[in-house]
């Protein structure tokens, strides 16, 4: 797995918990409601943790095209994002508590402490304990429709930052099926109000891997 498809996925995460922090809650279907209602109601991190599997393209260092799906596990100061592709799967757990990411190959069952949170977990998972609910109309929503596929799609457009997100739904309903943010299209495979223990752990049966040191021909004057 390259690291520009960590990378992807991980802003990506980074992405949705920011979205989760500055969205509203709703329960109508107006401009940018069932978008927010998501946050909310049917993903609700602070309470009772959020579950979140999505599937997208991206590309590697060669500009070929491969499909990657990741699954965000978060309940307040805990994450945890799985990567799979043709290559293998790998997870990174963040404890943000405990200032800890952890890496995690499942293709050969290891691990690695790493001792010190990713910087974009922490900044994704404080936004998430802060959890601060703006007004709907901050985002400057708008609603509309766009085809994908040749189907038609109810679409919330927010505005966050200068930055568009749009959320696409089956007509009428609020079933989430797209999400288009930070330049990437993706499919929404499944996503529910729950978190979890066992996603926030590392398996009984992997090995560790200690970080290898760094020589001291390696380091920078």
């Amino acid at each position: 797995m390259s690291v520009k498809k960590i990378l992807a996925a991980l802003s990506a995460a980074i992405i949705l918990c920011g979205l989760i922090a500055s969205a509203s809650c709703a329960a109508s279907f107006k401009p940018g409601e069932r978008a927010a209602d998501l946050w909310y109601n049917k993903l609700d991190c602070a309470k009772h943790g959020a579950y979140l599997k999505y599937k997208m393209t991206v590309s590697d260092d060669k500009g070929v095209d491969s499909p990657l799906e990741i699954e965000v596990t978060i309940k307040k100061y805990l994450s945890s994002v799985t990567l799979k592709d043709k290559d293998g799967t790998m997870t990174l757990l963040t404890d943000m508590e405990n200032d800890r990411t952890t890496v995690i190959s499942h293709t050969d069952k290891s691990f690695m402490e790493l001792g010190q949170a990713e910087p974009g977990s922490v900044q994704m998972i404080g936004n998430i304990a802060e959890f601060k609910k703006p007004e709907l109309s901050t985002l400057e929503p708008e609603a509309g429709t766009e085809k994908i596929d040749g189907k038609t799609y109810d679409v919330d457009t927010v505005n966050i930052g200068g930055n568009v997100y749009k959320y696409y739904f089956d007509p009428g309903t609020d079933v989430w099926r797209y999400w288009f943010a930070g330049g990437q299209m993706m499919e929404i495979l499944e996503y529910k109000a729950s978190a979890e223990s066992r996603l926030f752990a590392v398996p009984a049966d992997y090995k560790r891997i200690e970080q290898p040191k760094e020589k001291s021909g390696d380091k920078k004057q």
